[in-house]
């Protein structure tokens, strides 16, 4: 992935009508330098709490925004209670930059890789790669964790919809449209001449795919944990009659969920970071062979796919393309709010 470097920059701004300064601060990025200003108004109306050099900027602003949901607001917006918090915001951004840094040769690495072919060759580990593997296999088994506990308690919050509309402030119902889907393989099977007549060879490319060995499990490091995550119940019975139910008023035990379902979603999100930056280092460590010894490996070749022409398809063969389209399908799901900062402001 292609990254821009950028600015973070966290604002906060005085009140129009009270001349205070607000509870909240404003985040967002600016591509210039000096960086523009990305709150509007008068110099001495804002104050920039921290100006971050970022070579992800991008990535900072979301990391920033999950680790703090429990402050998060609309609009990138975060919720100032105290100078402790500001400090914390800005301290937890600027190490975050810090890192991005120290890791940016890393990924550059990582995208040089990606185009080239390996070798074929297998090759031992080195004692310092030993090592790395067993950091990467941990954080992994930290992340996959923390996930099972947030999807846990993802579920609880679920089954607190019931027959409403959501739950106020924590979970709503939503509908999501799912296109209409070409059967392809069918398609292909019964009009095998057709369909290859609008096939065509992309242009060759390097593909590879990742493989970690010797991964831990929940089910095995963490049966109790694994049994807790599996006998979870989920809703699945929403209706499309619901989406027009009213939201109901939360409890104090959905409440504490919901508290504690934001806190785990920090936890994930640095979790996840923490195994990422640590998986790219023993790609990296791969280099142009197919694999390290039991560690990993990373076989790349150019290879080329078949492209079908769908839309060239339907065009020429209206009848038979509709004869083998999957129809539009409508699915009800529920989303858990990011936005925690009304929780302090009520």
């Amino acid at each position: 992935m292609e990254h821009s470097q950028g600015v973070l920059l966290i604002q906060k701004q005085k009140s129009a009508t009270s001349g205070e300064w607000e509870q909240f601060a404003k985040i967002g990025i600016s591509k210039s330098l000096p960086p523009e200003d990305i709150v509007p108004g008068l110099p001495d109306e804002i104050l920039t709490l921290c100006a971050i050099h970022s070579p992800m900027p991008e990535v900072l602003k979301s990391q920033i925004l999950k680790r703090f949901s429990h402050l998060r607001a609309s609009q990138n917006r975060l919720l100032l209670e105290n100078h402790l918090a500001e400090n914390n915001i800005a301290s937890e951004a600027e190490n975050i930059a810090a890192d991005q840094n120290k890791h940016l040769s890393i990924l550059q690495a990582k995208q040089q890789l990606k185009h080239e072919i390996s070798s074929g060759q297998t090759r031992k580990p080195t004692s310092e790669e030993w090592l790395l593997h067993n950091e990467v296999i941990n954080a992994k088994l930290e992340l996959d964790t923390k996930e099972a506990e947030l999807t846990i308690i993802e579920r609880i919050l679920a089954n607190e919809i019931s027959k409403s509309g959501g739950v106020e402030g924590v979970i709503k119902l939503s509908k999501r449209r799912q296109k209409p889907t070409l059967q392809k393989v069918n398609l292909k099977t019964d009009y095998k001449k057709l369909y290859e007549i609008y096939e065509h060879e992309e242009k060759p490319q390097t593909r590879g795919y990742i493989k970690l060995k010797s991964t831990k499990s929940i089910k095995k490091e963490d049966p109790i944990l694994y049994s807790a995550l599996i006998h979870s119940k989920i809703n699945t019975d929403f209706t499309l009659d619901q989406l027009d139910q009213p939201l109901i008023k939360k409890t104090e035990l959905c409440t504490f969920n919901y508290g504690q379902y934001l806190k785990k979603m920090n936890e994930v999100t640095k979790a996840k970071w923490l195994y990422e930056s640590l998986m790219d280092k023993l790609v990296v460590a791969v280099g142009d062979d197919d694999e390290i010894d039991g560690l990993v490996s990373w076989k790349r070749k150019k290879s080329t796919r078949l492209i079908f022409n769908e839309a060239n398809f339907a065009q020429d063969y209206p009848e038979i393309y509709s004869e083998y389209l999957n129809p539009e399908k409508v699915t009800i799901n529920y989303r858990v709010s990011s936005f925690g900062a009304h929780r302090k402001m009520q």
